[in-house]
């Protein structure tokens, strides 16, 4: 069975949906096609959207532009015995990457960046696959979109960072205002408020996988950052970061939302310059970067598909993702370039 809808005026089997929001569910591993017609000419780029219920780690298994164009291919239909698990063979084996699949919310941008897209105008096909088997998954579908218009006219992000009142409130909003500097520098408007009033809902454990699956409970209308106190515990970084979606967006139906959250472990003197670098780093990924390489042992590595970001001065770039060097931070232009294209900065 072929599901088509259409981005402008929604379709499903007969049925009018709301525009830009499509909902289906299907049973065991793998989806049917599913269709989206894009009628716009003057698309920048595109974000997919999925929210889904019942399926934690269900992901793009294909997704083919109008013009032929494979996006995302994954390895699902390889002998298993052959094959890298198929939900990180999607994170590492294509440019555009569904990644961080937490709890059912994942997203992708298709941009100009990618060679032949400057043309989005046509029918899409993707299909999905649930690397559980689980039986039943709800699966709500909507979309941004960004014209090369809209893209003249940057409106700016709200973002909340919430703290337990345990680190310097001067110290650190002169730090956030110096990322939020750093960022307009680069031609990004950001807009960070400071809520200090916030009370940790998982104070005993600094796990950071646990902590984010509480943080990211119900849903929000502006990006959220969560600053928490991992304990007195020597070993460990002073800092540590993590975002739950990559890229992020504003959920519409299930009772989640994108986070980051970035634990600090208290020392005498906090380094403010690290926990700049360190905010900075984690909303870059909200904004669609990757590290500019990552480790997937024992499957191999992958950078982040950039072509300006493996220069000498790389340990000063926002996204290396281990560097101890802080204090001078920068992005590339291929960079900066790929977080213009996120729809939620318009």
């Amino acid at each position: 069975m072929k599901l088509i809808l259409s981005f402008f005026m929604i379709y499903f089997l007969g049925p009018q949906y709301s525009w830009g929001h499509y909902d289906f569910e299907f049973s065991g591993k793998e989806s049917d096609w599913i269709e989206f017609e894009v009628s716009s000419k003057e698309i920048k780029s595109l974000q997919f959207n999925f929210e889904v219920i019942g399926g934690k780690k269900t992901f793009i298994r294909d997704l083919v532009a109008p013009n032929g164009k494979v996006i995302i291919k994954s390895n699902y239909a390889t002998p298993s015995s052959q094959r890298i698990p198929p939900w990180i063979y999607s994170t590492i084996g294509n440019k555009v990457r569904p990644t961080y699949v937490v709890d059912g919310l994942f997203s992708i941008i298709v941009n100009d960046s990618i060679n032949g897209m400057d043309n989005k105008t046509g029918m899409w096909k993707l299909r999905l696959v649930d690397g559980n088997g689980q039986s039943n998954k709800k699966v709500f579908i909507h979309k941004n979109t960004l014209t090369r218009e809209e893209a003249t006219l940057q409106k700016g992000m709200k973002i909340k960072l919430h703290h337990q009142g345990l680190i310097d409130p001067l110290a650190l909003e002169l730090a956030i205002e110096d990322l939020e500097k750093i960022y307009r520098d680069y031609g990004l408007s950001i807009d960070i408020v400071i809520k200090d009033n916030w009370q940790d809902p998982l104070e005993e454990t600094n796990d950071l996988e646990k902590k984010i699956q509480e943080f990211t409970k119900g849903r929000r209308n502006e990006v959220q950052i969560y600053l928490f106190s991992r304990g007195k515990v020597s070993d460990q970084k002073d800092f540590q970061g993590l975002a739950s979606c990559l890229p992020g967006f504003i959920s519409q139906k299930i009772d989640k939302h994108c986070a980051l959250a970035i634990g600090f472990t208290p020392r005498v003197e906090i380094n403010f310059n690290k926990l700049k670098k360190v905010v900075g780093h984690e909303l870059a990924h909200y904004l669609g970067l990757f590290h500019l390489e990552d480790d997937y042992y024992p499957f191999g590595r992958r950078d982040d598909g950039l072509e300006d970001t493996h220069s000498g001065n790389e340990s000063s770039n926002f996204m290396h993702k281990t560097s101890e060097y802080f204090e001078v931070i920068e992005f590339t232009s291929q960079q900066i370039t790929k977080m213009l294209s996120h729809p939620e900065l318009f």
